[in-house]
């Protein structure tokens, strides 16, 4: 503290200076504890908050993608897994949980075996997780909690999560923490839920179709980043690609989902808490129902693409909307119709093709069902209870509706485009963004990445067959069933890690380097390779390591795309050797016919032989 004596005179300031020197010291000597005692008080402060904030930042993030919104682990030596290591629940339990804990504890032992850990029993060891649920009820919407909470106590970790979803996001957050057969923790403690309700991938099937394994492949991916939606986009340009009993013409001559395996689809994703929702693109780009009878369009020649309004083309796109939307095909709540190209084209004027969406939109939504729109298609007069999915927030003005953050279509892209991410070089930490600050303005409900498959498209109205009116595809090449073993491969691959810093920001974002996001990411990715969900990575494609983050470093996981390796080589084509199959074919019928002819002669002799013996006893 300093003192300023102000005194009209020398001889005066010194004797009232002089007679309170004391008094004055004393004043600063305590105003010296007190300044130092605030010192100590703010310090204290400093450090509870960082305390009460470690849980969200980078240092302290327990080693799991994405990071946990709290999540308090002190550091001790590993603790191994106990040799009878087991994940097991209370009374309150169903099918999914059963499935779920059985296929985390095969990961997590998998994992320990992998690792050479030594599986052994004492009071250091890990001896199980106990999960727990307040409610047994399996339904997923879009009000579904994914919360839980977890603690370790002596050696059992506790689990508690309102429902089974929130027990699958715990179990993912713990398998990543035991993924090298230890735990690194002598205390533990996290709570944890999601900031966006809607944390997707739309995946197009529409331009290529992918066969179910490598859209299993995609879930299972998804689960491990704790993403709940898939957009299934299964009606595009390409064609329309599930079947319908009422108008089966629609699938015909293309390759189609049944409505069966729709079904098992939903129920896969289910089971690993991530909702199917039906994704189609109306009024343009509706060229798979060209071949539909009595569906009209508006340009009228070979590039037919947006539906014209007349009675029957609208009667017809509504039952079968309503065919493929019933609850034993995509039972979701949320149907996107899509809504891009809404201008007037061939004989059709803006009103009349405007007149197509809503009529669809009004439909659906008097089928019980919700209707999401891509913001191109979202005008003044569109219902607010319509989600709209923007690609560029600061250029939608509509703040009474749901938004969900998505990526803009890009013609050129062979892999995952990610929201509010451009066409810059890529890196792992592309899409790792504080959405909430970058639509600030909007009622954000969720993110959704996207990858589409228009590169594969083998149809005229990709340019890959005559008539062209563009270019054939970079991917072209890849379009024949032939190449589904390349399609699984290179597809997964193509969005794995790519989509992994998005994930993350979804469902917690905190201040981290791109550094740390790099690392966070690259770990998990070389988790998803041991689950065999292919992944782009730094191996070498001299051997089996190319999708996994195994090999030297060499490799440059940018140029991963579902075109090329991650050396930025084409993927080897699957040839058929045709004079090869011609022979084959050739001498399969040479021999089956042959066989026929010695089966015949066989049996001819059989029977004379035995009319023979028939006329020796008569005689």
């Amino acid at each position: 503290m300093v003192l300023i004596c102000s005194c009209r005179s020398r001889s005066f300031a010194l004797s009232i200076c002089n007679s309170r020197s004391k008094t004055f010291a004393s004043l600063d000597r305590a105003m010296a504890r007190l300044t130092q005692q605030a010192s100590l008080v703010s310090l204290a402060l400093m450090i509870i908050c960082i305390l009460v904030q470690g849980s969200v930042t980078a240092d302290d993030n327990c080693g799991v993608w994405p990071v946990p919104r709290q999540c308090k682990c002190t550091a001790s030596n590993p603790r191994k897994l106990d040799a009878e290591f087991s994940i097991f629940s209370g009374d309150k339990q169903n099918p999914t949980l059963v499935a779920a804990m059985s296929r985390y504890q095969s990961w997590i032992t998998q994992a320990q075996t992998a690792s050479d850990a030594q599986m052994v029993s004492d009071t250091s060891t890990i001896s199980g997780i106990a999960v727990s649920l307040d409610s047994v009820d399996e339904t997923l919407g879009n009000t579904t909690s994914f919360n839980y909470k977890v603690e370790l106590s002596g050696n059992t970790i506790s689990l508690a999560a309102n429902n089974v979803y929130g027990a699958i996001a715990g179990l993912e957050t713990l398998s990543q923490m035991l993924q090298d057969g230890s735990l690194s923790c002598s205390s533990l403690s996290i709570t944890d839920s999601p900031t966006y309700g809607y944390r997707a991938l739309m995946l197009d099937v529409a331009n290529r179709y992918l066969p179910m394994r490598v859209v299993q492949n995609v879930i299972d991916g998804m689960t491990s980043l704790k993403m709940n939606v898939l957009n299934f986009r299964f009606s595009g340009y390409g064609a329309a690609r599930v079947d319908s009993d009422t108008y089966q013409d629609v699938t015909a001559g293309v390759s189609a989902y049944s409505t069966g395996a729709v079904s098992q689809l939903v129920e896969y994703a289910r089971q690993r808490g991530v909702r199917v929702v039906p994704q189609m693109d109306f009024p343009a780009r509706a060229s798979g129902f060209t071949n539909t009878t009595n569906v009209t369009f508006c340009e009228n020649n070979a590039q037919n693409a947006t539906l014209s309004d007349d009675d029957n083309t609208l009667s017809i796109i509504k039952g079968y909307i309503s065919n493929v939307t019933d609850p034993s095909v995509f039972g979701d709540y949320l149907v996107h119709l899509g809504g891009s190209n809404m201008s007037a084209v061939g004989k059709c004027s803006v009103k009349q093709v405007q007149n197509v969406l809503d009529t669809l939109v009004t439909f659906t939504k008097g089928n019980n069902r919700s209707v999401a729109l891509i913001s191109d298609a979202i005008s003044a007069t569109t219902p607010k209870d319509v989600v709209a999915f923007v690609s560029d927030p600061s250029t939608f003005a509509r703040q009474d509706m749901a938004v969900v953050l998505s990526s803009s279509r890009i013609s050129d892209r062979s892999d995952v485009t990610l929201p509010l991410v451009g066409t810059e070089t890529f890196s792992l930490a592309s899409g790792y963004i504080d959405f909430a600050s970058k639509a600030s303005n909007l009622s954000v409900a969720g993110v959704c990445a996207s990858f589409f498959t228009q590169l594969y498209c083998n149809t005229t109205m990709c340019g890959a067959v005559p008539p062209k009116s563009t270019p054939a595809p970079a991917g072209a090449q890849y379009a024949p069933r032939l190449q589904d073993p390349v399609i699984e491969l290179a597809v997964t691959s193509a969005i794995f890690p790519r989509i992994s810093a998005t994930a993350g920001a979804a469902w917690n974002y905190v201040s981290m380097t791109d550094a740390q996001v790099t690392a966070a990411v690259t770990s998990l990715a070389k988790l998803l390779a041991q689950r065999d969900v292919p992944t782009c990575g730094n191996g070498t494609s001299s051997d089996e390591s190319l999708h996994g983050l195994t090999g030297d470093g060499s490799c440059d996981v940018s140029a991963c795309t579902a075109v090329s390796n991650c050396e930025g080589s084409a993927y080897p084509l699957y040839v058929m050797n045709v004079p090869t199959f011609q022979f084959g074919f050739s001498f399969g019928v040479a021999l089956a016919a042959t066989l026929i002819v010695c089966v015949g002669v066989a049996e001819f002799m059989h029977i004379r032989q035995t009319n023979r013996k028939g006329f020796t006893t008569l005689e």
